[in-house]
């Protein structure tokens, strides 16, 4: 089984989000098989997720 690996995209308060750079993801069984690549997000998109899902927390805790 030979298949293509896949890209998954960061999401940041609900939009896709394309990073400059990415990560390879590897195959634990076969080290030497990338199955996909991940979003290595600046330190500028890692602060914009936090503070999107802060803002989504508070949100909902005043809720209930």
């Amino acid at each position: 089984m030979n298949k293509e690996p896949i890209t998954v995209s960061a999401i940041i308060n609900g939009e896709k989000i394309q990073t400059a750079k990415k990560i390879s993801r590897e195959n634990p069984t076969h080290p030497e098989q990338i199955v996909g690549y991940a979003p290595n997000n600046t330190r500028e998109e890692t602060i914009q997720a936090i503070d999107a899902a802060y803002v989504v927390r508070k949100k909902r805790q005043c809720c209930c």
